[in-house]
């Protein structure tokens, strides 16, 4: 039955021989459940047949009920589903991940997985133990800065920008494929973009013959020049003006 709840008539609905629910006009979606036994519970109901308990009645108050109620029908406004009907994600670690989920599974669809779980966990060592969901942004920040600082185990030299970019896109496919199983809800680093490598800097020198045409076209450009000023001066000449002069 709808009706328009007040402290005073939740405090006054009594059992009866069936449970029975009462909802609330004020609020769509939230309804308040009445056992035989008296236990009073607060529901919401999103769709037909679509529902959650979101507590009893001496945990929630009618006001609490109704501001939670209200929350989560905009999450099913903008979501489809409110987040207490989303099922629980694991918490997973990266190591776990890379060897009970996305190493068996790269070794069947990957051709180069012998080499990229072991490339993983060397360039990401020290994000092992974090849960695939607080690997964010920020430590991503912080991970590239430390890489970049160290160097190379097959060279010695410092750690290339591109070969850090290649890691971090290894890692990205990785946790893809976590939220495609359903172990991560979002890949936190997919709106991020690659570091831009540096740009390779040469050095070209001319060949004799393109020099001998660049100079030869130099010479013609000055020649040019210099008829069109000692044409501009006769006309400034005839006309009493200041004469142009050789730029310096």
């Amino acid at each position: 039955m709808p009706v328009v709840l007040t402290n005073r008539i939740v405090d006054s609905l009594t059992p009866k021989d069936r449970p029975y629910e009462v909802r609330d006009t004020k609020v769509r979606g939230l309804v308040l459940r009445v056992q035989p036994s008296g236990y009073k519970a607060w529901i919401l109901q999103w769709a037909h047949k679509k529902r959650r308990t979101l507590g009893p009645l001496g945990h929630l108050t009618l006001d609490q009920a109704r501001t939670m109620a209200s929350h989560l029908m905009a999450e099913v406004i903008q979501q489809g589903v409110p987040s207490l009907a989303k099922p629980k994600l694991r918490s997973v670690t990266l190591e776990t991940f890379l060897d009970d989920h996305y190493g068996p599974w790269a070794l069947f669809e990957l051709k180069s997985a012998a080499s990229i779980i072991p490339r993983l966990r060397t360039a990401f060592a020290g994000l092992l133990g974090a849960n695939l969901a607080d690997i964010d942004t920020a430590r991503m920040e912080a991970w590239w800065r430390t890489r970049l600082g160290t160097e190379s185990s097959r060279t010695g030299a410092q750690l290339q920008r591109a070969t850090a970019g290649r890691e971090f896109a290894g890692l990205r496919a990785a946790l893809s494929k976590a939220v495609e199983w359903r172990l991560l809800e979002q890949n936190p680093l997919k709106a991020m973009k690659l570091k831009a490598t540096e740009a390779r800097k040469v050095v070209r020198h001319l060949s004799p013959d393109e020099e001998a045409r660049l100079r030869a076209a130099l010479k013609l450009r000055d020649g040019y020049m210099i008829a069109a000023r000692e044409s501009g001066n006769r006309w400034r000449e005839e006309r009493d003006k200041e004469l142009l002069t050789c730029p310096h």
